[in-house]
């Protein structure tokens, strides 16, 4: 049986209300023949009418993507989003409907009780593309949010848009953002990516991915255009694509115009995933010891040190980082040379890490650590991925530990560990030194440069600060004692 025959056969069901028979007929047309722009446009309605409307929109949008000159997929794809209550989207979808074919008499009746209901969501539209109302046509690689607004004040509660992507492709994302002061870590865009069966991929497993999510970049004080590429792995057929902020005291805005389009053709994807050629320094701490500010200060002068580039967590969904992550991220971020995680100390002492690697030891002192560790709440966020991955790592660590006690096992199990892990070359250095001492033990040429020396890049409530004292607040005598000799060794006195 033909494709044709297939999607007759489909549509019989469909109409007799046998709707998941339906909808695995198309899928058997779509891989008999993928660019049938008919079979995703009804399994698009196969799925509305089982109530999956956002399954019904990613159809919708593969029908589009096909034949973009369709006024009733158009007009399918407006309809349902009104039900979603995306009236600024379907109102694009409409415009369009309206210029193939404006003699759709149902379909002008749903349009003008769009533009008559809002209004304001028409005039922001025609503002944005800058497009006169005669104009009904729109650019496929503009996305907005299910809002009106022009701008988006980003919370720890995402927005989401949902995107159609091919697989083996490069897209770049660009985003308009504005904030006080110049950031790079109060706010991040998420990716989830899903298959034909609306199964999510994994990044890593997928096509050496990297990460799950990018911070967004700011400037100081205006709008400013932030971009990162994506790259789309063999299986992929459409993204949630998510941006949230990440601390209420320094607001992100974000403009309500969202651009995604293709970069390169698949024959430029080799390199992409060739090996890294070398890692030539691995900086490794507790957190909350300066890895961040490191790999700043490193960049500055000329190293490209990433900062959890290799070694750092795909999301909450996916708390564990193997060894198959670390590779997969070594082959695809070939721009860096070095990395700046806390999260690489587990893998001290394999071979993961090449034998010619300079390895700095970063240490902060420990009430400095703690005070810090306390402000941010490491330890009183539920199901958070990096808190979830210390306790993997370090079982002394009980539920029914006081913070402070938490926070004091931390620095001396993570420390011991690296301390373990001195077969190779290792280089302490204390933060409080300076960045230029460290120059100095690398052999880094640092002199012409300007140095990045914003200690305090990666701070975190700074006004929930407390001091601490160990000598006095830790009660347990045995970790005490072991933390007294370890700060010892590294320098530093308890107060």
């Amino acid at each position: 049986m033909n494709a044709g025959q297939l999607l007759k056969q489909a549509n019989r069901l469909k109409r007799e209300g046998r709707l998941d028979e339906a909808i695995a007929l198309y899928h058997q047309v779509i891989d008999i023949n993928p660019n049938f722009a008919w079979a995703y446009n009804n399994l698009g309605d196969a799925f509305v009418k089982q109530g999956k409307l956002d399954e019904g929109v990613v159809e919708y949008r593969r029908a589009i993507e096909i034949n973009p000159n369709s006024a009733w997929f158009n007009y399918q794809l407006g309809k349902t989003l009104i039900q979603l209550s995306s009236f600024r989207n379907a109102i694009l979808y409409f415009k369009n409907a309206v210029a193939i074919n404006p003699k759709i008499y149902n379909l002008c009746l749903i349009f003008d009780y769009i533009l008559n209901q809002n209004k304001k969501a028409l005039d922001d539209v025609l503002l944005t593309n800058k497009i006169s109302q005669n104009n009904y046509v729109i650019q496929s690689n503009t996305y907005y949010f299910d809002t009106n607004k022009n701008y988006l004040k980003l919370t720890e509660t995402p927005e989401w848009i949902t995107v159609l992507l091919k697989p083996k492709s490069i897209y770049s994302l660009t985003v308009e953002a504005f904030s006080e002061v110049a950031t790079s870590d109060k706010s991040l865009i998420e990716f989830e990516l899903f298959d034909k069966d609306n199964e999510e991929i994994p990044y890593i497993k997928s096509l050496k991915l990297g990460v799950a999510s990018r911070s967004i970049k700011t400037q100081e004080k205006k709008f400013s255009k932030y971009r990162v590429n994506l790259l789309t792995p063999p299986k992929i057929k459409y993204a949630k694509i998510g941006f949230r902020g990440l601390y209420s005291e320094l607001p992100i805005i974000l403009k309500n115009q969202i651009k995604l389009e293709p970069v390169q053709s698949n024959s430029s994807l080799k390199h992409l995933v060739e090996p890294n050629s070398s890692l030539k320094y691995l900086i490794v701490a507790t957190a909350r010891s300066g890895t961040k500010f490191m790999s700043e200060a490193l960049k500055s002068i000329g190293v490209r040190c990433g900062h959890e580039a290799f070694f750092g967590l795909l999301s909450s969904k996916q708390p564990k980082l193997t060894r198959a992550d670390v590779e997969n991220r070594m082959k695809l971020y070939t721009q860096f040379e070095a990395d700046s995680s806390w999260l690489a100390v587990p893998f001290l002492g394999t071979d993961i890490i090449p034998s010619n690697t300079k390895i700095v030891h970063l240490t902060r002192h420990p009430e400095n650590v703690c005070e810090s560790l306390i402000a941010f709440g490491f330890f009183n966020r539920k199901d958070n991925c990096y808190t979830n991955y210390l306790l993997q790592h370090i079982p002394e660590i009980k539920a029914s530990d006081p913070e402070i006690v938490k926070c004091c096992k931390w620095y001396l199990h993570w420390h011991q560990k690296i301390q373990r892990r001195y077969e190779q070359e290792v280089i302490h250095h204390k933060i409080e030194d300076g960045v230029t001492v460290l120059f100095e033990k690398l052999n880094l040429s640092f002199h012409k440069y300007k140095i990045f020396d914003e200690t305090n890049c990666n701070t975190r409530n700074p006004n929930n600060r407390r001091c601490v004292r160990l000598l006095s607040e830790l009660k347990e005598a045995d970790l005490l004692n072991q933390l007294v000799e370890i700060s010892e060794i590294y320098g530093y006195s308890l107060s």
